[in-house]
């Protein structure tokens, strides 16, 4: 391989850079090796100052970047959706009433696995209508930031930490069919792994899209060879959050949970964090480094950075996650789009609808 091509591969890449309130966020994407550039990400934020909350997300694509594409454009919408829905139900809010923040832990994990279910419904009437051309898939690495707490959201084998004081808080669980529960889901729906991969094909147990592997007919969505069904994480906002890291496989197949600390912490000891696009740099160094490193997959990561100490008003007795909270997550398990360049930030009234964005109706 000459130098000269190893340096436009490498020099192939996209960051960008934004904040919300006391978070600042860097993403970098890389193609790689690839031929095709399958990975996708997204941001939303609340424009409105009564309801506070952000939304990251890496789509790590396969067989193509379809779903990948649709995800990072709808699926926080379908999401937002079922929480604007259970309000209703549960204490007859209007639209223009609803806040997020008012939803307990437990009802926005409720929405975050329906907007799941439904998003992955609705997607494979898109591709019925397609005569089921599209075979791609794509794994979800999330996270929703509201006032008191942080939702890490994960569903297939893309990873994601949180770093607080000197040390991983939390770090998700990758969905690979060689895990005990993954496996025993796809045995007990008639299927096997075989070369650590699903009916020997696919290399995550879970997923959007990917509906060759969901096509048990009376099984429920969660009783599939592959499931859409995500892990939620929740944690509640601590005085001494720094980051969250979020990247597909391509970075956590070549360096580990600590490896990817160390890195991020090495860096933020040099770096002037009053630039404004210094987390941007975090996040292409970790790409960088993962290339560097043999990454022959799409790359991609978002990095938010704890920019400024929280109001100590909403953090009080929040140093720990409480009983019922702390039961609730072991049930579950438990700025833009860089392909589009378009900005992504939605105000609590404009979410865009999945059902009408997904069947292209205006």
């Amino acid at each position: 391989m000459s130098s000269a091509l190893y340096e436009r591969i490498k020099s192939n890449k996209f960051t960008s850079n934004g904040e919300y309130k006391n978070l600042k966020y860097g993403i970098c994407e890389m193609q790689g090796w690839r031929n095709e550039m399958e990975d996708s990400n997204c941001v939303f934020k609340s424009q409105s100052d009564q309801d506070e909350w952000s939304f990251y997300a890496v789509f790590d694509g396969h067989g193509g970047s379809f779903s990948s594409k649709m995800s990072s454009e709808y699926l926080w919408g379908q999401i937002y959706q079922e929480m604007l829905e259970n309000s209703s139900r549960n204490r007859n809010d209007s639209k223009n009433s609803f806040r997020l923040n008012s939803l307990s832990p437990e009802e926005i994990i409720n929405s975050v696995k329906n907007g799941f279910y439904t998003f992955d419904r609705k997607l494979l009437e898109r591709v019925k209508s397609l005569n089921y051309e599209d075979k791609s898939g794509t794994t979800v690495i999330a996270a929703l930031i509201t006032i008191n707490y942080i939702y890490l959201i994960n569903c297939g084998d893309s990873r994601g930490i949180l770093v607080r004081d000197n040390q991983i808080e939390i770090n998700t669980f990758d969905h690979k069919p060689t895990q005990l529960k993954e496996r025993q889901r796809i045995q007990n729906a008639g299927g096997l792994v075989a070369l650590n991969r699903v009916n020997g094909g696919l290399a995550t147990s879970r997923g959007l899209g990917d509906f060759d592997y969901k096509n048990i007919p009376n099984l429920d969505q969660n009783k599939q060879f592959v499931t859409c069904e995500p892990d939620v994480y929740v944690s509640k906002r601590s005085l001494n959050d720094r980051y969250l890291v979020l990247a597909c496989d391509g970075i956590w197949d070549v360096l580990d949970n600590e490896s990817v600390k160390n890195l991020i912490d090495q860096k933020l000891q040099t770096t002037n964090i009053n630039n404004e696009n210094f987390v941007e740099l975090l996040s292409e160094d970790l790409v960088l480094k993962s290339f560097e490193k043999g990454s022959k997959d799409n790359m991609s990561a978002v990095i938010i950075y704890f920019s400024q100490k929280m109001n100590k008003t909403t953090t009080t007795n929040n140093n720990k996650i409480d009983e019922s909270l702390q039961h609730s997550a072991r049930g579950i398990r438990k700025e833009s789009s860089l392909n589009s360049r378009s900005d992504l930030s939605q105000s609590s009234n404009n979410i865009k609808k999945i059902s009408s964005a997904v069947f292209g109706k205006k």
